[in-house]
C-alpha cells in the first residue's frame, strides 16, 4: 500500500533517530498510515467532483457526515478499494445526482421531511451511536453515554441549519447526515 510506505518513510525522516521500542514505531507508522490513507480519500472524492463540477455540493452533504461520524462511528467498509469506491459514489457522484434532481422539490413540503427526518435520526442516534467496530469498542459507559449525547446534539445543530438554508443546500446537508445515521445501524447487520 501507497499510505504505508509513505508512512514508513516519514517515520524513518523523523523519528527514526529517536530510541523507540518495536511497539512504538509500529503505532507511530500506523497512526500515519491511517492519516494519509484518509488524506487520499478525501482528495479522491474532492477530485472527482471537481471532476463532476459539484465540489460545493460535495462539501454541503460530505462536512455533516463527517462531523456525526467523529461521535458516532459507525460502519466501515472490508477493504480500502470498497471504502473508496463507495465514499466517491456517495459523496461525489450521488451530490452531482441530487443537485439536478432537487430542483424538482417543492418548498412547501421540507418542514414535513425535516420533522420525520429529525424524529427518525434522533431515534437512530439514541439506539444505535456510538456503533463500534471491534478496533473502537470500549466498556466505558461514561464514554459512550457521552458519545451518545454529543452525537445526537451534533445531528439536532446540523438539522436546524440544514432547515434554515435554501432547499437544494439543506437537503443536501440531511443526505449526509441520513448516510451517516444509516451507518450508525450495528455493523454485524452489513
Amino acid at each position: 500500500m501507497v499510505e504505508e510506505r509513505l508512512a514508513l518513510w516519514v517515520y524513518e525522516q523523523s523519528l527514526a533517530k529517536q530510541e523507540r521500542s518495536d511497539y512504538e514505531k509500529a503505532r507511530i507508522v500506523y497512526g500515519w498510515t491511517v492519516l494519509f490513507y484518509n488524506l487520499f480519500k478525501v482528495l479522491l472524492i474532492l477530485l472527482v467532483s471537481v471532476l463532476l463540477y459539484s465540489l460545493k455540493e460535495t462539501l454541503i452533504c460530505y462536512v455533516p457526515f463527517c462531523l456525526l461520524r467523529v461521535s458516532g462511528f459507525g460502519y466501515h467498509a472490508k477493504s480500502n478499494t470498497i471504502c473508496n469506491l463507495s465514499s466517491v459514489f456517495l459523496f461525489s457522484v450521488l451530490p452531482f445526482v441530487l443537485d439536478n434532481v432537487i430542483g424538482q422539490i417543492q418548498q412547501g413540503s421540507t418542514l414535513f421531511f425535516f420533522v420525520v427526518f429529525g424524529t427518525f435520526g434522533s431515534i437512530a442516534i439514541c439506539l444505535f451511536a456510538p456503533s463500534f467496530t471491534e478496533n473502537s469498542y470500549t466498556n466505558n459507559q461514561k464514554k459512550v453515554k457521552f458519545l451518545k449525547y454529543i452525537c445526537l446534539i451534533t445531528f439536532l445543530i446540523l438539522l436546524c441549519v440544514s432547515y434554515s438554508l435554501p432547499i437544494k443546500f439543506g437537503l443536501l446537508m440531511a443526505y449526509g447526515m441520513g448516510i451517516a445515521i444509516i451507518f450508525l445501524i450495528p455493523n454485524n447487520i452489513f
